[in-house]
């Protein structure tokens, strides 16, 4: 399912956050968020 709601379109990790709470995925995948786009802001 993390597929669908990878941020191609939601870099920042806020926004990324605010999307999966939406889709009720909750605190698991905030987290995964930010270290996602803190690797995007690293590369």
């Amino acid at each position: 399912m993390a597929h669908y709601v990878l941020p191609h379109s939601y870099p920042i990790a806020l926004e990324c956050r605010l999307l999966w709470a939406s889709l009720g995925l909750g605190e698991e995948l905030g987290r995964m968020a930010d270290e996602l786009a803190e690797s995007l802001r690293l590369r």
